[in-house]
């Protein structure tokens, strides 16, 4: 049973954040300044609209997880970063 669990990936896996930024975004990452960086994470884990689209859901509670560990994630990836 140990060895099956290896094989799942939680629902906030890197490579499902990164797809599904890029895809509302429409750019690799924001950049921001140093400053902004915590606060523009923030904005975007809760946003629904982009541009002229709007989701259902922000992406913290599409990947069901609070704003600020959405936020954490997207600088971790690199996807929100200082300009």
């Amino acid at each position: 049973m140990a060895s099956q669990c290896l094989f799942l990936r939680p629902p906030y896996a890197a490579w499902a954040v990164t797809a599904e930024f890029k895809r509302r975004f429409g750019a690799e990452a924001m950049l921001v300044g140093s400053r902004e960086t915590p606060a523009s994470a923030l904005l975007a884990a809760g946003e629904r609209v982009f541009a002229s689209d709007i989701y259902d859901q922000s992406l913290a509670d599409l990947f069901a997880v609070s704003r600020q560990a959405m936020a954490i994630r997207l600088i971790e990836l690199g996807l929100v970063k200082e300009d």
